[in-house]
Protein backbone atom coordinates (compact mmCIF):
# COMPACT_ATOMS: atom_id res chain seq x y z
CA UNK A 1 0.00 0.00 0.00
CA UNK A 2 1.70 2.97 -1.05
CA UNK A 3 2.17 5.63 1.48
CA UNK A 4 -0.17 9.04 1.72
CA UNK A 5 1.68 12.07 1.78
CA UNK A 6 0.61 13.32 5.30
CA UNK A 7 2.62 9.81 6.69
CA UNK A 8 5.49 10.56 5.07
CA UNK A 9 5.68 14.30 5.79
CA UNK A 10 6.65 14.77 9.54
CA UNK A 11 3.71 16.80 11.38
CA UNK A 12 6.03 19.76 12.01
CA UNK A 13 7.01 20.83 8.55
CA UNK A 14 3.28 20.88 8.22
CA UNK A 15 2.36 23.14 11.40
CA UNK A 16 5.46 24.92 10.18
CA UNK A 17 4.57 25.59 6.82
CA UNK A 18 1.22 26.70 8.16
CA UNK A 19 2.34 28.98 11.15
CA UNK A 20 4.87 30.65 8.53
CA UNK A 21 2.76 31.30 5.96
CA UNK A 22 0.29 32.99 7.74
CA UNK A 23 2.76 35.10 9.37
CA UNK A 24 4.08 35.86 5.63
CA UNK A 25 0.66 36.80 5.14
CA UNK A 26 0.02 39.01 7.98
CA UNK A 27 3.30 41.25 7.28
CA UNK A 28 3.05 41.37 3.53
CA UNK A 29 -0.89 43.21 3.94
CA UNK A 30 -0.23 45.08 7.54
CA UNK A 31 -1.01 48.12 6.69
CA UNK A 32 2.24 49.71 8.18
CA UNK A 33 5.16 51.00 5.58
CA UNK A 34 8.53 49.27 6.41
CA UNK A 35 10.23 52.06 4.73
CA UNK A 36 12.34 52.98 8.06
CA UNK A 37 13.59 50.18 8.21
CA UNK A 38 14.70 49.72 5.01
CA UNK A 39 16.58 53.09 5.37
CA UNK A 40 18.08 51.79 8.24
CA UNK A 41 19.34 48.59 7.19
CA UNK A 42 20.77 50.79 4.25
CA UNK A 43 22.67 53.05 6.29
CA UNK A 44 23.88 50.17 8.45
CA UNK A 45 24.94 48.54 5.42
CA UNK A 46 26.46 51.61 3.62
CA UNK A 47 28.33 52.00 6.76
CA UNK A 48 29.78 48.65 7.06
CA UNK A 49 31.13 49.17 2.92
CA UNK A 50 31.77 52.77 2.59
CA UNK A 51 30.00 53.48 0.15
CA UNK A 52 27.02 55.88 -0.73
CA UNK A 53 26.50 53.63 -3.80
CA UNK A 54 24.43 51.06 -2.18
CA UNK A 55 20.51 51.57 -2.92
CA UNK A 56 17.89 50.93 -0.76
CA UNK A 57 15.89 48.46 -3.14
CA UNK A 58 18.45 45.93 -3.41
CA UNK A 59 17.72 45.37 1.19
CA UNK A 60 14.08 45.12 0.04
CA UNK A 61 14.76 42.75 -2.77
CA UNK A 62 16.93 40.41 -1.04
CA UNK A 63 14.32 40.70 2.42
CA UNK A 64 11.86 39.87 -0.22
CA UNK A 65 13.93 36.36 -1.37
CA UNK A 66 15.06 35.36 1.95
CA UNK A 67 11.17 35.81 3.06
CA UNK A 68 9.60 33.47 0.95
CA UNK A 69 12.85 30.92 0.68
CA UNK A 70 11.75 29.13 3.81
CA UNK A 71 7.95 28.77 3.16
CA UNK A 72 8.94 27.37 -0.24
CA UNK A 73 11.72 25.17 1.10
CA UNK A 74 9.01 23.69 3.66
CA UNK A 75 6.01 23.62 1.02
CA UNK A 76 8.54 21.63 -1.31
CA UNK A 77 9.21 19.48 1.56
CA UNK A 78 5.69 18.62 2.61
CA UNK A 79 3.90 18.54 -0.84
CA UNK A 80 6.85 17.07 -2.81
CA UNK A 81 5.77 19.45 -5.98
CA UNK A 82 8.96 21.35 -6.55
CA UNK A 83 7.55 23.13 -9.80
CA UNK A 84 4.37 23.74 -8.66
CA UNK A 85 5.78 25.04 -5.42
CA UNK A 86 7.59 27.88 -7.43
CA UNK A 87 4.63 28.84 -9.59
CA UNK A 88 2.19 28.92 -6.63
CA UNK A 89 4.90 31.06 -5.17
CA UNK A 90 4.72 33.33 -8.09
CA UNK A 91 0.79 33.49 -8.03
CA UNK A 92 0.57 34.16 -4.70
CA UNK A 93 3.11 37.30 -4.63
CA UNK A 94 1.38 38.27 -7.29
CA UNK A 95 -2.28 38.19 -5.52
CA UNK A 96 -0.26 39.97 -2.42
CA UNK A 97 0.98 43.01 -4.40
CA UNK A 98 -2.73 42.89 -5.96
CA UNK A 99 -4.18 43.17 -2.46
CA UNK A 100 -1.55 45.62 -1.50
CA UNK A 101 -2.88 48.47 -4.35
CA UNK A 102 -5.61 48.96 -1.67
CA UNK A 103 -3.65 48.56 1.33
CA UNK A 104 -2.69 52.10 3.06
CA UNK A 105 0.84 52.53 3.57
CA UNK A 106 1.80 49.85 0.96
CA UNK A 107 2.76 50.04 -2.45
CA UNK A 108 2.03 46.99 -4.93
CA UNK A 109 5.69 46.48 -7.18
CA UNK A 110 6.38 44.01 -9.82
CA UNK A 111 10.13 44.14 -8.40
CA UNK A 112 8.67 42.74 -5.26
CA UNK A 113 6.67 39.66 -7.29
CA UNK A 114 10.25 38.83 -9.05
CA UNK A 115 11.79 38.56 -5.79
CA UNK A 116 9.21 36.39 -3.97
CA UNK A 117 9.32 34.49 -7.18
CA UNK A 118 12.74 34.03 -7.00
CA UNK A 119 12.52 33.17 -3.33
CA UNK A 120 10.27 30.59 -3.90
CA UNK A 121 12.11 29.18 -7.01
CA UNK A 122 15.56 29.05 -4.77
CA UNK A 123 13.39 27.12 -1.36
CA UNK A 124 11.96 24.83 -3.85
CA UNK A 125 14.57 24.03 -5.66
CA UNK A 126 16.52 23.60 -2.14
CA UNK A 127 13.92 21.20 -1.02
CA UNK A 128 14.29 19.16 -4.37
CA UNK A 129 18.12 18.99 -3.49
CA UNK A 130 17.20 17.74 -0.12
CA UNK A 131 14.53 15.34 -1.52
CA UNK A 132 17.04 14.01 -3.54
CA UNK A 133 19.67 13.47 -1.01
CA UNK A 134 17.27 11.72 1.14
CA UNK A 135 16.03 9.46 -1.76
CA UNK A 136 19.62 8.69 -2.53
CA UNK A 137 20.45 7.79 1.34
CA UNK A 138 17.43 5.61 1.34
CA UNK A 139 18.44 3.64 -1.61
CA UNK A 140 21.81 3.30 -0.40
CA UNK A 141 20.08 1.88 2.87
CA UNK A 142 18.35 -0.24 1.09
CA UNK A 143 20.77 -1.54 -1.07
CA UNK A 144 23.76 -1.89 1.39
CA UNK A 145 22.37 -5.45 2.79
CA UNK A 146 22.23 -6.72 -1.15
CA UNK A 147 25.18 -5.42 -2.42
CA UNK A 148 26.70 -7.17 1.05
CA UNK A 149 24.90 -10.49 0.48
CA UNK A 150 25.88 -10.40 -3.81
CA UNK A 151 29.74 -10.00 -2.88
CA UNK A 152 29.94 -12.80 -0.59
CA UNK A 153 27.89 -15.15 -3.02
CA UNK A 154 30.90 -13.70 -5.31
CA UNK A 155 33.06 -13.74 -3.41
CA UNK A 156 32.77 -17.64 -2.39
CA UNK A 157 32.32 -18.47 -5.98
CA UNK A 158 35.66 -17.47 -6.85
CA UNK A 159 37.92 -19.09 -3.64
CA UNK A 160 37.12 -22.21 -6.08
Amino acid sequence: MPETRSARTPRWVIVTTVVYGLVVLVVVTLPIGYGNVVVAIGELVRAMLGTESFGFGWIEAVANVVMIVPLAFLAGWWLRRFLLVAVLGCAASAAIEIIQLVVPDRVASVRDIVANTTGAAIGAGLAWLASRRRTIGRASELAAPESRSLRASSDGGDSQ
